[in-house]
């Protein structure tokens, strides 16, 4: 049954020995209700899962928080929690520190696998409506006819009697098979190639081009009108097949192909024979896909350049529209250089970590809304002056509960 999250949030913080629940919302700002399940959940996962989803009852999505001195986690509506100090004419000294190695500026996010993830995405538009992707290279004839398997058409080349080889492809988006996950598990089709031919049908996966690609024996040796069935190949590196003969269902490698950068599908009948002959292919996708999404923010990538950091995998997103939120998600707090300051001011304890405090610096330019991150008195004779660790970077509650994890350590070590 969904729960309002803040009712989740509590839940997790009771498993945490070392937190008192009270604080959690204190404003009641958490509107939104979800589902969640703990199994193999740390509290403080559940927590930022939460707090990263929940929206006000404005529509506002997202939660800071952070955990106090006695230890007690505080969480409330982002952005929202502001100073009442006033550092007008009371900062005494500062350093400046910018940021700009954190800065990504492309995200890629990787989800589930899942048998309803194909492309294209009806399993069957590439030989179905259309001859404007298909080129064929050598050969008399390529046809959209009508009949085939499924749908309403296949694809069809005709050899002449003098043709050694019949060859056509179709020029796919480049599919990236080997970052963080394979974008796709299987290629299927419905094949058939219809001679007296005296070697069977090839598949070549172009990987990017004819000098580069994974090369599959299908074993199809002149059956007629698709009475082969449906016939599906596993893609990826853990198939791949390296060696001077390729045996039915493996692939090898001609040149350097790279499953990373995967571009057209060639099928190819290598012959001696005279006669005429066919080649057909219907219902040709790629199947069993990863769930996946990508943000990009082009004013960032004009300032530093095009910065990309690893695929994020998440097994828990199950659609691209997951995975594309995700990614803008993580862009909105990646896409900028982050500036730290080291702040001095007259000693005051009304400065709480995690609340955004004002600073206006003239002489560097600087007039914004900061995070205090870290908060320490120093008194010298009767000299008392508080150091401050501010910070203009989007707070993720991860940062929170890795602080938690650290005092734990501390802790355990300490006893």
């Amino acid at each position: 049954m969904p729960t309002n999250g803040k009712t989740i949030i509590k839940d997790a913080v009771a498993l945490c020995s070392y937190l008192s629940d009270y604080g959690v919302d204190q404003g009641n700002a958490i509107a939104s209700t979800h589902s969640y399940t703990f199994d193999e959940k740390t509290p403080w996962n559940v927590i930022k899962e939460v707090a990263d989803a929940c929206q006000t009852s404005g529509g506002a999505v997202g939660f800071d928080g952070y955990v106090d001195a006695p230890g007690n986690l505080w969480v409330f509506p982002r952005n929202s929690s502001n100073s009442t100090v006033d550092l007008t004419d009371k900062i005494l000294r500062y350093k400046i520190d910018y940021d700009t190695y954190r800065v990504k500026n492309k995200i890629k996010v990787y989800g589930s696998t899942s048998i309803d993830k194909t492309e294209p995405s009806n399993g069957d538009a590439w030989t179905e409506t259309t001859l404007t992707d298909w080129v064929l290279d050598v050969g008399a004839a390529l046809e959209l006819v009508t009949g085939g398997h499924v749908g309403s058409n296949y694809i069809r080349a005709t050899s002449t009697a003098d043709t050694k080889t019949v060859r056509f492809h179709h020029p796919t988006s480049p599919v990236n098979f080997n970052v963080g996950k394979k974008a796709y598990g299987t290629l299927s089709a419905y094949l058939y190639s219809m001679s007296a031919s005296d070697a069977p049908l090839e598949i070549w996966l172009y990987a990017p081009n004819s000098s580069n690609y994974f090369k599959l024996n299908t074993g199809i040796y002149g059956i007629g009108n698709f009475s082969g069935g449906i016939h599906k190949y596993e893609l990826g590196e853990a198939n791949e097949y390296d060696a001077d003969k390729n045996p039915n269902g493996q692939w090898y490698k001609v040149g350097s192909p790279k499953w990373s950068d995967l571009h057209d599908i060639v099928f190819n009948v290598p012959t001696s024979n005279t006669t005429q002959y066919y080649v057909g292919v219907d219902g040709l996708h790629f199947e069993n896909g990863t769930w996946n999404g990508t943000a990009s923010d082009s004013a960032s990538q004009g300032l530093y350049g095009v910065r990309m950091p690893e695929t994020i995998v998440d097994d828990s997103l199950t659609s691209d529209d997951d995975c594309t939120k995700k990614a803008q998600s993580l862009l909105s707090y990646y896409k900028d250089k982050v500036t730290t300051l080291t702040l001095t001011t007259f000693g005051n304890n009304n400065f709480k970590p995690g609340d955004r405090l004002h600073v206006v610096l003239s002489n560097d330019g600087i007039d914004d809304y900061f995070r205090i991150l870290e908060v320490r008195h120093t008194l010298q004779d009767v000299l008392w002056q508080t150091e401050l660790l501010l910070s203009n970077e989007p707070i993720m509650i991860d940062y929170i509960f890795r602080k938690i994890v650290e005092a734990q350590k501390t802790i355990a070590n300490n006893q």
